[in-house]
């Protein structure tokens, strides 16, 4: 169950408007008698990346917490993502590839990326390989910036999905985002 959102929309140059929402949730995992659960939350802990071809081109860790533990060398609260991931990425790739021959999917999914991208830039800016780092405190600072929209800088990131949604119309023609 989500138990806070917050939107995030870019609008591009050709008049199109990306939204995402940048979700928190308090379940700890616990979640499967929910009846509606996001894809997000059915995916978790990995999210497919595509090609614009459409192929799986790789995963990305599907929480930024994750990513976050990850980068600072510390274990994964999640015990599937230590345990199990090799055989979830497969898995995942056969049930979920078949999304990838739609160009909305690959923007929406590669969007992730580029987000992740920054958010990765910005924790190992400040706090990645620093011993004395005080991480109960960063994870604390990184949400409210996180969840405030202030780690990145919108127009780069407008940028960027701007780049990939006319390599995809290259290839797709126009779509709907």
């Amino acid at each position: 169950m989500i138990t806070s959102a917050r939107t995030m929309s870019v609008t591009l140059a050709n008049g199109k408007t990306a939204s995402a929402k940048m979700v928190t949730c308090r379940q700890k995992g616990h979640c499967f008698s929910v009846g509606y659960r996001p894809l997000i939350c059915k995916i978790y802990p990995f999210i497919p990346i595509p090609g614009h071809d459409g192929s799986i081109a790789g995963f990305e860790l599907g929480s930024v917490f994750d990513e976050m533990f990850h980068l600072a060398g510390l274990p994964s609260p999640c015990a599937v993502l230590e345990e199990n991931s090799g055989e979830l990425k497969a898995e995942l790739s056969e049930k979920i590839g078949f999304i990838f021959r739609m160009p909305y999917f690959i923007f929406y999914f590669g969007a992730f990326r580029i987000i992740a991208q920054h958010l990765r830039a910005r924790f190992a800016e400040q706090y990645a390989g620093d011993p004395s780092a005080d991480y109960p405190k960063f994870f604390r600072e990184f949400e409210l910036l996180y969840m405030g929209g202030k780690l990145f800088s919108s127009e780069t990131i407008r940028r960027e999905l701007q780049s990939l949604y006319d390599a995809l119309e290259l290839r797709y023609g126009e779509f709907e985002i």
